[in-house]
């Protein structure tokens, strides 16, 4: 995707290693996130950060103590399946 659109604003890629080169601080706040170690003050920092209203987990990445962080934090998922989870806020 990255060679057909360059100039696309992506946060993670086929490896996440091209982020934490580029911006360090969003790397690690992405990775507290996928492993459930966050704090409130991290959430809002990220999404100020990334100016996103939604966030989009495959389920395999993502743990059930971060999606109750999330929905306690004021997120509400809206859409979910075997396969992935979208949260708003």
């Amino acid at each position: 995707l990255f060679y057909f659109f360059p100039e696309g604003r992506y946060l993670t890629g086929l490896d996440p290693a091209f982020l934490y080169f580029n911006d360090k601080e969003l790397a690690h706040a992405l990775d507290f996130l996928r492993t459930g170690d966050i704090s409130e003050e991290t959430i809002r920092a990220l999404m100020d950060k990334v100016d996103t209203s939604y966030l989009f987990f495959m389920n395999y990445t993502i743990t059930e103590n971060t999606k109750m962080t999330l929905v306690a934090q004021g997120f509400s998922v809206v859409y979910e399946d075997d396969e992935a989870t979208i949260f708003s806020f």
